[in-house]
């Protein structure tokens, strides 16, 4: 069946329809495989008339099964499956349900957990492959650790993308006929790789089915002075009633009650009168930095062997559940609070992002992430604080410029999301 409306338009996933490619390790002939037949039965089956040609994040120059093994074999093992999960948000934007972020890491971090503890005679010496001309190390756990990553992966996207399961089995397909190009599983390994996807991927399903973010309120907020008004998104008004993975109360971190705002918005008018346009209120608005860098940080320290697969995937666990507890406890105090906006305040103020979020300002959710992840991004790499204090504060002040937020919105916002940021910290790593 023919995609019209599919996942990242630019994946590769006319795979191959002709013999695959044995690639042998110089000196060692351990990694040879006829392929993982029970998972990829035979030929990867893609489509060739499929839109989906080109690989999310990067353009491949042939399409060569090599080039396959090349993209898979790219960063850390939860590399591709969160640009996946980010091309299917977008895709499928009904389906986009809180959490997701956290229980697909949240998968990653325990199924190779649960590997290091089987305690299999896995060598986590690298052997040299060449790939295209392009000399490639990697290990034996390795190679076990990017399929478990990938098998549990699925398992997660179906859960939240169930009318996306040809995409994801096209993933699958493409990504284990590449290991099986580097690796030969056999009957004994599969059967324990088996048990480790199910009983991660069933455990944190468990979790998602529990966290109430596919509650749905349909309302109206009356308007009131001094108060937000309006129709909140059936989702947004819920997601403070999500349930928080390192604390009971949503209401825990709630701040206390906003001023009148009257000197903010004397504040806002003074800004836009001297300002006809913010580059950091809309680069902020646009450019999901704190997620570049978080790529950036573990690709080039899992890329020097400073982090392994294992560690990528906690700093990865940890940073989603940072964001997502610092959303909930934001949204909590938004609606408990219902902060009036700026263009609710002042009918003739006009801001520099033109559309204000729909729903309450105080305190400031993008700061309130910012904070968390400033915390948690400064543990992991502790010699970069100074940068992401900067962003987090760059952040804070993009909301103000852009005229969405009072800077008491963000003030408050930013100290809450450091508190989060570091109980979040006590909980899943002191």
């Amino acid at each position: 069946m023919l995609l019209t409306k599919r996942l990242y338009t630019n994946l590769v996933l006319c795979f191959f329809s002709f013999s695959l490619v044995i690639i042998e390790i110089k000196g060692d002939n351990l990694f040879a495989s006829e392929g993982l037949q029970t998972l990829i039965n035979g030929k990867s089956g893609i489509n060739q008339s499929s839109p989906l040609t080109r690989p999310i994040h990067q353009q491949l120059t042939n399409d060569s099964p090599n080039a396959q093994i090349m993209y898979w074999l790219e960063g850390d093992p939860g590399y591709r499956w969160y640009g996946i999960m980010i091309e299917l948000s977008k895709a499928y934007p009904q389906h986009r349900n809180g959490g997701r972020m956290v229980a697909l890491h949240y998968a990653h971090y325990r199924a190779l957990r649960a590997l290091e503890e089987k305690k299999l005679s896995l060598s986590d010496s690298q052997k040299q492959i060449e790939v295209d001309g392009i000399n490639i190390r990697v290990s034996e756990r390795n190679i076990f650790s990017r399929l478990i990553v990938a098998l549990v992966s699925s398992e997660i996207l179906k859960y939240y993308f169930d009318d996306a399961t040809e995409d994801i089995d096209r993933q699958i397909k493409s990504c284990t006929h590449a290991l099986s190009q580097i690796y030969r599983f056999t009957d004994a390994e599969m059967e324990t790789i088996d048990s480790i996807v199910k009983a991660e991927s069933s455990f944190v399903i468990n979790w998602a089915n529990e966290n109430n973010t596919d509650l749905e309120i349909d309302t109206i907020i009356s308007k009131r002075d001094s108060y937000w008004y309006g129709r909140p998104g059936k989702k947004d008004i819920t997601k403070g009633k999500w349930r928080p993975f390192t604390y009971e109360d949503q209401g825990q971190f709630r701040p206390p009650p906003p001023p009148n705002f009257d000197d903010d918005m004397e504040e806002l008018r003074q800004f836009n009168a001297q300002n006809l346009i913010s580059d950091k209120a809309w680069s902020w608005k646009i450019i999901p930095f704190w997620d570049n860098v978080l790529d950036e940080k573990i690709l080039a320290n899992y890329a020097s062997g400073s982090i392994d697969d294992l560690e990528a995937a906690r700093i990865r666990f940890v940073f989603h559940v940072g964001r997502y507890d610092a959303t909930i406890a934001a949204w909590e105090a938004k609606y408990h609070y219902m902060g009036i906006r700026p263009f609710q305040m002042d009918e003739d103020f006009k801001p520099i992002l033109v559309n204000t979020p729909n729903f309450p300002g105080y305190p400031a959710g993008h700061t309130a992430v910012s904070g968390s992840l400033e915390v948690i991004m400064t543990h992991f790499f502790p010699w970069e604080r100074d940068r992401f204090v900067k962003m987090s504060e760059e952040c804070s002040e993009s909301r103000f410029e852009g005229g969405v937020h009072f800077r008491t919105d963000n003030e408050v916002g930013l100290e809450m999301g450091r508190s989060i940021g570091k109980h979040v910290l006590e909980v899943l790593v002191d």
